[in-house]
């Protein structure tokens, strides 16, 4: 018969249980604000962009503005003026025309003849007579372009005449005994005559005006008008 062994008994050891009660309070949360520095109760960033902008605001140009400047400049102006010309031209004028009798009229001569007194011793005794002298026409035409005569009076009553032509030119006839002139005759010659021509000149003139041009200023220059 197998060998048994002897049986141990184990004994379990005994457990106490302890009963704890834990009472949990709630727990009190504490949120810790952060604030910053404050200027004026402002946050700094916010007074700072504020006085970028005031000072762009100020000093920027950047309203727009009307500005009268006076501007010089060179302008060409007409000026009214007169040259004086030499010209040549044809004109119609009066000359002297007819005749004049050179010699050939009624001269009184004075002759002698002889006589004899109670002695019978001679002598001349004067008298007069007429005899018709010999002479020659002179013919005025307009192509003489006779422009002034004058006439005064020679021995034995005849005429001394003297007649100017156009050009200056002068011809004395004496001994004239007879004429007919009259300024009715009609001629063309050429004359030389200083005549005004207006004309008109571009000049150049400095002048000054007045010219609104748009500018830019900033806000203090605006409210001081200093642009």
């Amino acid at each position: 018969m197998p060998k048994t062994t002897p049986t141990r008994r184990v004994t379990k050891p005994r457990t106490r249980t302890v009963v704890r009660r834990v009472v949990e309070e709630p727990e009190e949360v504490v949120r810790v604000e952060h604030k910053g520095t404050k200027w004026l109760g402002v946050n700094p960033w916010i007074v700072i962009v504020g006085v970028i902008i005031l000072l762009l605001i100020l000093f920027v140009p950047m309203f727009s503005a009307t500005k009268i400047v006076q501007k010089t400049e060179t302008i060409m102006v007409p000026m009214e003026r007169e040259r004086q010309e030499q010209v040549t031209a044809d004109e119609s004028i009066n000359v002297y025309v007819g005749w004049l009798q050179e010699g050939g009229g009624t001269i009184e001569r004075t002759g002698y003849y002889i006589a004899y007194d109670y002695w019978g011793d001679p002598y001349y005794v004067p008298y007069t007579y007429y005899d018709q002298a010999s002479g020659s026409q002179t013919q005025i035409d307009p192509v003489d372009q006779i422009v002034t005569m004058q006439q005064t009076r020679g021995p034995d009553n005849t005429w001394t005449i003297t007649l100017t032509s156009y050009d200056g030119a002068q011809v004395i006839h004496r001994g004239v005994t007879n004429y007919d002139l009259t300024k009715t005759g009609k001629t063309t010659v050429s004359t030389t005559k200083t005549v005004s021509t207006p004309y008109t000149e571009m000049i150049p003139q400095q002048v000054t005006k007045d010219v609104e041009t748009k500018v830019h200023v900033s806000l203090v220059n605006l409210i001081l008008g200093n642009y």
